[in-house]
């Protein structure tokens, strides 16, 4: 049975509630069913965002209609026919975003039922963008309306990592970070900090501190034009052809363009406020607290970018 918890039974109420349904997998893993509630998993809805990114790490092609799978069983076949009619009469996003296409383009499809299904998920998701729903799921209702309906983001722009890479998602990844914030950093592991043009902390990248090259964002970053929130776990490859703008035995300071590939892996603990994060991760968040990770329930994305702002500015 899922979770008795009111904030989680009302995830799928108000999707449905607002005219979106999503699979059987989202759907078990947002109801939190037992089998995602793992130490190893942490809980359903850290699942949903893994689940999530691996539609994330693929660009958004305006033909191939397999990110429909999210939200359940569809005719790929004819909604690729769909897209292929749609760029023909006008319209690039193909078969994305139809809700939000001129007349003309309409008019011009044949398949009239056809494109009032697929562009019911897209306007739903416009709905839901703007609604607060249960702790979670508005930022959760953003990244699946950029997944299935294109995205246009302002924020930085991480190069995607498509092949698997040899970093795991590890629901115990958040007890590294969590201390980096409070500047603990454990015998023998380095910190690097990644800044923006305009020395914005953006990322902060463990190494040998549990696996090496996992990240967490410190703003909004875009990857394959979909923006994730701050508090995305990533796995990172750095061009070693760049030098460091600074470096010394405890990391270093590097240029977004010294990272030559990132890969989403999922949303942590710290990408929701410290109030939500018990019914927001469930599980997760219960056994970070059991096992005594350092303030799960009050340190915030701010103090991990303070910590990284010092850095960068000790390298100026």
């Amino acid at each position: 049975m899922p979770a008795d918890d009111g904030a989680v039974h009302g995830r799928l109420r108000w999707l449905r509630g607002h005219g979106l349904s999503v699979g059987r997998t989202l759907g078990e893993m947002l109801s939190e069913l037992p089998h995602h509630r793992t130490e190893r998993r942490g809980c359903g809805y850290t699942q949903a965002t893994r689940y999530l990114a691996t539609r994330i790490v693929a660009a958004r092609d305006p033909l191939d209609p397999s990110d429909l799978l999210l939200l359940g069983d569809w005719p790929l076949r004819r909604v690729e026919v769909l897209a292929r009619q749609a760029r023909q009469a006008g319209w690039p996003a193909g078969w994305r975003a139809l809700h939000r296409a001129p007349a003309d383009v309409l008019e011009a499809l044949p398949d009239v039922e056809l494109v009032e299904a697929v562009a019911g998920p897209g306007r739903a998701l416009d709905t839901l963008a703007r609604l607060e729903g249960p702790p979670g799921m508005r930022v959760f209702a953003g990244l699946l309306r950029q997944v299935i309906g294109g995205g246009h983001s302002s924020a930085p722009e991480l190069p995607a990592m498509t092949r698997l890479p040899g970093i795991g998602s590890c629901s115990q990844a958040e007890e590294f970070f969590l201390e980096i914030a409070h500047g603990k950093i454990r015998r023998g592991g380095r910190v690097n900090v990644c800044a923006g043009a305009d020395g914005q902390p953006l990322l902060v990248e463990k190494i040998d501190l549990g696996e090496s090259h996992s990240a967490m964002s410190l703003a909004p970053l875009q990857l394959n034009g979909v923006e994730l929130p701050a508090g995305s776990l990533f796995a990172l490859q750095v061009d070693g052809s760049r030098p460091a703008l600074a470096s010394s035995p405890r990391g270093g300071v590097f240029d977004l363009s010294a990272i030559g590939q990132a890969r989403f892996l999922r949303l942590s603990t710290l990408a929701v406020p410290p109030a939500e994060r018990a019914s927001v991760f469930t599980r997760q968040f219960e056994t970070q607290v059991q096992r005594d990770f350092l303030s799960p329930a009050t340190t915030t994305i701010d103090d991990l970018a303070h910590y990284a702002q010092v850095r960068i500015a000790a390298a100026a």
